[in-house]
C-alpha cells in the first residue's frame, strides 16, 4: 500500500489583487518617507526644494569658528520661541583673521586685520543646505521664515551660537 506519490511543487499564482496590495504598500512607504513635503504641498500648495545659501559672520571667535566643521548638526533659528530647522553645513567653513574699518588720523576709513594672538577673531564665510519653498519671489523657510540676500539671522548649533549675513540663496542641482 506505499504508493509513491508524485508531488507537484507548489506554485505562487500573481493575480491583480497582488499588484494592487504591492503598489499600495510602495505608495505608503514614499509618503511616509516625503510626508513633510506632502504636508506643505497639501497645506499651500507648494513642495520644498533643496537650497544653498551661503553666509559670513564677522567677527567669530577662533575656538568657535573652528568648531564649524563639515556635518555640523542642523542649524536652527529661534523665533518666538520656536525652533525652526534652518538647514546642515556643506563643508567645512573658511576662516580668515577679522577685519575691521577704522578712521586713521587723516579721518580716512581703513581695514585693519587683527593679530592671530591678540583677540583671534575670525571672519567666517560658508554654505548650508536648505529646504525652502519659493513663493512669489520669496524664500521661505519651512514655509512661514522668509529669507532674503543681506539678512542677518541669529542661529545656533550644539556648540555655537552665530549672528550670520546670508549673502546668497540659490537653488541646489
Amino acid at each position: 500500500m506505499n504508493e509513491n506519490k508524485k508531488r507537484t511543487p507548489a506554485r505562487f499564482n500573481f493575480n491583480l489583487l497582488d499588484v494592487v496590495i504591492i503598489l499600495l504598500a510602495l505608495f505608503c512607504i514614499v509618503g511616509v518617507w516625503q510626508r513633510k513635503n506632502l504636508q506643505n504641498l497639501f497645506r499651500s500648495g507648494n513642495a520644498y526644494d533643496a537650497y544653498t545659501v551661503t553666509f559670513t559672520a564677522n567677527g567669530v571667535r577662533g575656538d568657535t569658528a573652528a568648531l564649524l566643521t563639515e556635518q555640523a548638526d542642523v542649524w536652527t533659528f529661534d523665533e518666538k520661541g520656536t525652533k525652526i530647522d534652518f538647514g546642515s553645513l556643506n563643508g567645512n567653513v573658511t576662516t580668515e583673521p577679522a577685519k575691521a574699518r577704522v578712521l586713521n588720523d587723516a579721518g580716512e576709513s581703513v581695514t585693519v586685520t587683527y593679530p592671530a594672538d591678540a583677540r583671534d577673531l575670525r571672519d567666517v564665510a560658508g554654505t548650508l543646505s536648505c529646504r525652502i519653498v519659493e513663493k512669489n519671489g520669496r524664500y521661505l523657510l519651512d514655509g512661514k521664515y522668509q529669507l532674503a540676500v543681506n539678512q542677518t539671522v541669529t542661529v545656533h548649533t550644539e556648540t555655537a551660537d552665530l549672528v550670520i549675513c546670508i549673502t546668497g540663496i540659490s537653488k541646489s542641482a
